[in-house]
């Protein structure tokens, strides 16, 4: 059975992947004709955005892709111990006749 409690927040639970809206998010009825734009604009966000990301510890690479835009991210954390072990067994089972899509 496994355990689903949680000792240090939920941050582990959900991977630390916090997607920013975009600058064009903001601007619906001006894009699509549907809907209204917002009262705010993504440049009036952005400061809290990055204030956040650096408080809650966001994962990420800076990538400069305009409709995810890029924050303040940490560092990819360290593998942990089972996603290390499932690597070797994917690995080792390529030489095996009988092998999935998903081990991979």
């Amino acid at each position: 059975m496994v355990s689903l409690a949680h000792r240090r927040g939920r941050t582990n639970h959900w991977g630390r992947i916090a997607l920013r809206f975009a600058p064009v998010d903001f601007l619906s009825k001006t894009r699509d004709g549907l809907g209204d734009d917002w009262p705010i604009s993504y440049e009036d966000l952005a400061p809290y955005y990055d204030k956040v990301e650096s408080y809650i510890g966001v994962f990420g690479s800076k990538e400069n892709v305009s409709s995810a835009p890029d924050g303040v991210f940490l560092p990819p954390p360290k593998p942990r111990c089972t996603e290390i072990l499932m690597k070797k067994l994917a690995i080792s089972s390529r030489s095996l006749a009988f092998h999935r899509a998903w081990q991979y």
